[in-house]
């Protein structure tokens, strides 16, 4: 009759042990999507600052080369007079 109970007790400590298995899995899995998703939004605020810093350098070098032909003609016009 022991072995018969060392026997069932056994069974229900498997049982046990494939249900924190399976549960232990299921909580890995959603941390990882978590942390997936907290990885994705981090690297879409990067892009975001990459591509405003992108934006506002190509409007200083466009201003900057509008200011640079703008003394460029005024030395010309003080140059010849024109």
């Amino acid at each position: 009759m022991e072995i018969e109970a060392l026997k069932n007790r056994w069974v229900e400590l498997e049982k046990k042990l494939e249900q924190n298995k399976s549960l232990n899995e299921r909580f890995i899995k959603e941390m990882i999507d978590r942390r997936a998703g907290k990885i994705d939004t981090a690297i879409n605020r990067l892009l975001f600052r990459d591509i405003y810093a992108l934006v506002f350098m190509l409007v200083m070098f466009a201003c900057l080369l509008v200011c640079f032909t703008y003394i460029l003609r005024a030395k010309v016009i003080l140059c010849f007079g024109i």
